[in-house]
Protein backbone atom coordinates (compact mmCIF):
# COMPACT_ATOMS: atom_id res chain seq x y z
CA UNK A 1 0.00 0.00 0.00
CA UNK A 2 2.83 2.38 0.85
CA UNK A 3 4.35 1.75 -2.59
CA UNK A 4 1.09 2.81 -4.24
CA UNK A 5 0.93 5.94 -2.11
CA UNK A 6 4.55 6.69 -3.06
CA UNK A 7 3.55 6.60 -6.72
CA UNK A 8 0.66 9.07 -6.35
CA UNK A 9 2.79 12.22 -6.96
CA UNK A 10 3.91 10.68 -10.25
CA UNK A 11 0.53 9.20 -11.22
CA UNK A 12 -1.21 12.57 -10.86
CA UNK A 13 0.89 13.91 -13.77
CA UNK A 14 -0.62 11.80 -16.61
CA UNK A 15 -4.04 11.94 -14.90
CA UNK A 16 -4.21 15.74 -14.97
CA UNK A 17 -2.59 16.03 -18.40
CA UNK A 18 -5.27 13.76 -19.86
CA UNK A 19 -8.02 15.61 -17.99
CA UNK A 20 -6.87 18.97 -19.40
CA UNK A 21 -6.37 17.55 -22.89
CA UNK A 22 -9.74 15.83 -23.16
CA UNK A 23 -11.57 18.79 -21.58
CA UNK A 24 -10.29 20.98 -24.42
CA UNK A 25 -10.55 18.29 -27.10
CA UNK A 26 -14.15 17.38 -26.28
CA UNK A 27 -15.86 20.53 -24.96
CA UNK A 28 -19.21 18.70 -24.78
CA UNK A 29 -17.79 16.69 -21.87
CA UNK A 30 -15.81 19.59 -20.41
CA UNK A 31 -17.42 19.39 -16.96
CA UNK A 32 -16.90 15.65 -16.78
CA UNK A 33 -13.14 15.91 -17.33
CA UNK A 34 -12.94 18.87 -14.96
CA UNK A 35 -14.60 16.73 -12.29
CA UNK A 36 -12.26 13.82 -13.03
CA UNK A 37 -9.17 16.03 -12.80
CA UNK A 38 -10.28 17.69 -9.57
CA UNK A 39 -11.52 14.41 -8.12
CA UNK A 40 -8.20 12.71 -8.85
CA UNK A 41 -6.28 15.37 -6.90
CA UNK A 42 -8.69 15.32 -3.95
CA UNK A 43 -8.67 11.50 -3.84
CA UNK A 44 -4.87 11.39 -3.91
CA UNK A 45 -4.64 13.85 -1.00
CA UNK A 46 -7.23 11.88 0.95
CA UNK A 47 -5.36 8.62 0.43
CA UNK A 48 -2.12 10.22 1.64
CA UNK A 49 -3.60 11.81 4.77
CA UNK A 50 -6.54 9.63 5.83
CA UNK A 51 -4.59 7.94 8.63
CA UNK A 52 -3.05 11.06 10.15
CA UNK A 53 -4.44 14.03 12.04
CA UNK A 54 -3.68 17.25 10.16
CA UNK A 55 -3.04 20.49 12.09
CA UNK A 56 -5.42 22.58 9.94
CA UNK A 57 -7.73 19.77 8.86
CA UNK A 58 -8.14 18.00 5.53
CA UNK A 59 -10.16 20.69 3.73
CA UNK A 60 -7.65 23.40 4.56
CA UNK A 61 -5.00 21.18 2.97
CA UNK A 62 -7.01 20.48 -0.18
CA UNK A 63 -8.84 23.77 -0.73
CA UNK A 64 -6.19 25.89 -2.45
CA UNK A 65 -4.86 23.25 -4.88
CA UNK A 66 -8.46 22.25 -5.65
CA UNK A 67 -9.45 25.90 -6.03
CA UNK A 68 -6.58 26.47 -8.47
CA UNK A 69 -7.35 23.33 -10.49
CA UNK A 70 -11.05 24.24 -10.73
CA UNK A 71 -10.54 27.77 -12.03
CA UNK A 72 -7.56 26.83 -14.22
CA UNK A 73 -9.99 24.70 -16.23
CA UNK A 74 -12.25 27.76 -16.47
CA UNK A 75 -9.37 29.93 -17.66
CA UNK A 76 -8.50 27.34 -20.32
CA UNK A 77 -12.11 27.26 -21.48
CA UNK A 78 -12.01 30.97 -22.33
CA UNK A 79 -8.47 30.97 -23.75
CA UNK A 80 -7.91 30.55 -27.47
CA UNK A 81 -4.10 30.60 -27.36
CA UNK A 82 -2.57 27.12 -27.41
CA UNK A 83 0.63 28.48 -25.84
CA UNK A 84 -1.20 29.86 -22.78
CA UNK A 85 -3.30 26.72 -22.49
CA UNK A 86 -0.13 24.60 -22.45
CA UNK A 87 1.64 26.82 -19.90
CA UNK A 88 -1.36 26.85 -17.54
CA UNK A 89 -1.96 23.10 -17.78
CA UNK A 90 1.69 22.07 -17.39
CA UNK A 91 2.21 24.56 -14.57
CA UNK A 92 -0.76 23.18 -12.63
CA UNK A 93 0.32 19.59 -13.28
CA UNK A 94 3.88 20.17 -12.02
CA UNK A 95 2.80 22.10 -8.93
CA UNK A 96 0.18 19.47 -8.10
CA UNK A 97 2.78 16.71 -8.33
CA UNK A 98 5.19 18.71 -6.16
CA UNK A 99 2.42 19.35 -3.64
CA UNK A 100 1.57 15.65 -3.37
CA UNK A 101 5.27 14.82 -3.04
CA UNK A 102 5.61 17.17 -0.06
CA UNK A 103 2.42 15.84 1.54
CA UNK A 104 3.84 12.31 1.21
CA UNK A 105 7.08 13.40 2.83
CA UNK A 106 5.22 15.20 5.62
CA UNK A 107 3.24 12.04 6.45
CA UNK A 108 5.65 9.19 5.72
CA UNK A 109 9.16 10.73 5.54
CA UNK A 110 9.26 13.67 7.98
CA UNK A 111 13.06 13.68 7.98
CA UNK A 112 13.03 14.65 4.28
CA UNK A 113 10.25 17.24 4.63
CA UNK A 114 11.32 20.89 4.44
CA UNK A 115 9.65 23.16 6.96
CA UNK A 116 6.68 25.15 5.57
CA UNK A 117 6.93 23.48 2.13
CA UNK A 118 3.21 22.64 2.08
CA UNK A 119 2.32 26.11 3.36
CA UNK A 120 4.41 27.85 0.70
CA UNK A 121 2.96 25.70 -2.09
CA UNK A 122 -0.55 26.31 -0.73
CA UNK A 123 0.00 30.06 -0.99
CA UNK A 124 1.25 29.69 -4.58
CA UNK A 125 -1.94 27.77 -5.38
CA UNK A 126 -3.93 30.45 -3.55
CA UNK A 127 -2.47 33.24 -5.68
CA UNK A 128 -2.71 31.30 -8.93
CA UNK A 129 -6.23 30.08 -8.23
CA UNK A 130 -7.51 33.55 -7.41
CA UNK A 131 -5.91 34.91 -10.59
CA UNK A 132 -7.67 32.23 -12.66
CA UNK A 133 -10.93 32.97 -10.84
CA UNK A 134 -10.66 36.67 -11.72
CA UNK A 135 -9.94 35.84 -15.36
CA UNK A 136 -13.03 33.61 -15.47
CA UNK A 137 -15.19 36.26 -13.78
CA UNK A 138 -14.15 39.04 -16.17
CA UNK A 139 -14.64 36.72 -19.15
CA UNK A 140 -18.11 35.83 -17.91
CA UNK A 141 -18.94 39.52 -17.70
CA UNK A 142 -18.14 39.81 -21.40
CA UNK A 143 -19.60 36.60 -22.79
CA UNK A 144 -22.61 36.26 -20.49
CA UNK A 145 -23.32 39.97 -20.12
CA UNK A 146 -23.52 39.69 -16.32
CA UNK A 147 -24.67 42.87 -14.61
CA UNK A 148 -22.08 44.80 -12.66
CA UNK A 149 -23.68 44.37 -9.23
CA UNK A 150 -23.92 40.59 -9.73
CA UNK A 151 -20.25 40.38 -10.70
CA UNK A 152 -19.34 42.48 -7.64
CA UNK A 153 -21.25 40.09 -5.38
CA UNK A 154 -19.56 37.09 -7.03
CA UNK A 155 -16.17 38.70 -6.51
CA UNK A 156 -16.89 39.35 -2.82
CA UNK A 157 -18.12 35.77 -2.36
CA UNK A 158 -15.04 34.26 -4.04
CA UNK A 159 -12.68 36.55 -2.11
CA UNK A 160 -14.47 35.84 1.16
CA UNK A 161 -14.21 32.06 0.71
CA UNK A 162 -10.56 32.44 -0.34
CA UNK A 163 -9.76 34.58 2.72
CA UNK A 164 -11.55 32.17 5.07
CA UNK A 165 -9.32 29.29 4.03
CA UNK A 166 -6.30 31.60 4.07
CA UNK A 167 -7.01 32.22 7.77
CA UNK A 168 -7.37 28.48 8.40
CA UNK A 169 -4.03 27.92 6.65
CA UNK A 170 -2.01 30.73 8.26
CA UNK A 171 -3.87 30.67 11.62
CA UNK A 172 -3.41 34.32 12.67
CA UNK A 173 -4.96 35.82 15.79
CA UNK A 174 -8.64 36.74 15.56
CA UNK A 175 -7.85 40.43 15.82
CA UNK A 176 -5.32 40.31 12.99
CA UNK A 177 -7.63 38.22 10.81
CA UNK A 178 -10.49 40.65 11.36
CA UNK A 179 -8.43 43.79 10.71
CA UNK A 180 -6.81 42.45 7.54
CA UNK A 181 -10.04 40.86 6.35
CA UNK A 182 -12.04 44.08 6.59
CA UNK A 183 -9.24 46.22 5.15
CA UNK A 184 -8.37 43.93 2.26
CA UNK A 185 -12.02 43.16 1.52
CA UNK A 186 -13.14 46.78 1.29
CA UNK A 187 -10.10 47.87 -0.73
CA UNK A 188 -10.34 44.88 -3.09
CA UNK A 189 -14.07 45.46 -3.68
CA UNK A 190 -13.40 49.11 -4.59
CA UNK A 191 -10.48 48.20 -6.86
CA UNK A 192 -12.61 45.53 -8.57
CA UNK A 193 -15.40 48.07 -9.17
CA UNK A 194 -12.90 50.50 -10.68
CA UNK A 195 -11.14 47.93 -12.87
CA UNK A 196 -14.46 46.66 -14.22
CA UNK A 197 -14.70 49.87 -16.23
CA UNK A 198 -11.20 49.59 -17.69
CA UNK A 199 -11.33 48.87 -21.45
CA UNK A 200 -8.63 46.19 -21.32
CA UNK A 201 -8.59 42.42 -21.71
CA UNK A 202 -9.71 40.25 -18.75
CA UNK A 203 -6.22 38.85 -18.16
CA UNK A 204 -4.90 42.38 -17.54
CA UNK A 205 -7.79 43.24 -15.24
CA UNK A 206 -7.11 40.08 -13.25
CA UNK A 207 -3.41 40.93 -13.14
CA UNK A 208 -4.08 44.42 -11.76
CA UNK A 209 -6.21 43.03 -8.94
CA UNK A 210 -3.65 40.35 -8.16
CA UNK A 211 -0.87 42.92 -7.76
CA UNK A 212 -2.84 44.41 -4.86
CA UNK A 213 -3.90 41.08 -3.35
CA UNK A 214 -0.46 39.46 -3.63
CA UNK A 215 1.18 42.47 -1.98
CA UNK A 216 -1.49 42.39 0.75
CA UNK A 217 -0.83 38.68 1.31
CA UNK A 218 2.90 39.31 1.64
CA UNK A 219 2.31 42.09 4.17
CA UNK A 220 -0.04 39.74 6.05
CA UNK A 221 2.65 37.04 6.26
CA UNK A 222 5.25 39.58 7.35
CA UNK A 223 2.98 40.58 10.23
CA UNK A 224 2.59 36.94 11.24
CA UNK A 225 6.34 36.37 11.45
CA UNK A 226 6.93 39.69 13.24
CA UNK A 227 8.38 41.48 10.23
CA UNK A 228 5.94 44.40 9.93
CA UNK A 229 8.08 46.39 7.50
CA UNK A 230 7.77 45.43 3.85
CA UNK A 231 11.05 45.41 1.91
CA UNK A 232 11.71 48.40 -0.32
CA UNK A 233 12.65 46.02 -3.12
CA UNK A 234 9.32 44.25 -2.72
CA UNK A 235 7.44 47.52 -3.20
CA UNK A 236 9.63 48.39 -6.17
CA UNK A 237 8.95 44.97 -7.73
CA UNK A 238 5.17 45.25 -7.43
CA UNK A 239 5.27 48.82 -8.70
CA UNK A 240 7.20 47.68 -11.77
CA UNK A 241 4.71 44.85 -12.35
CA UNK A 242 1.85 47.34 -12.12
CA UNK A 243 3.53 49.72 -14.56
CA UNK A 244 4.25 46.84 -16.94
CA UNK A 245 0.60 45.73 -16.93
CA UNK A 246 -0.67 49.26 -17.54
CA UNK A 247 1.89 49.91 -20.27
CA UNK A 248 1.41 46.66 -22.19
CA UNK A 249 -2.40 46.46 -21.96
CA UNK A 250 -4.29 47.15 -25.18
CA UNK A 251 -6.55 50.08 -24.34
CA UNK A 252 -9.46 50.03 -26.71
CA UNK A 253 -12.93 51.56 -26.77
Amino acid sequence: MTILLRLLPSLIVPWLILAYYFALKFPTFFWLFLALGLGGLVSALWQLTRRVKLPQGFWALVFFPGFAILFSFGALMFSEKIFFQTVIALGMVLFSSLYLENVFRFVFQPARYQTNAILNLSLIFAIGGLFFAMVVLFDLMIFSNIKFWISELLFIAILGLWYWFLIKTLQPSRKMARVFGIGIGLAAAEIFALICWFPVLPIYKAGLIMVFLTLSLQIFRNELVSQPRTSRWTLIFYTLVLIFLLATAKWFA
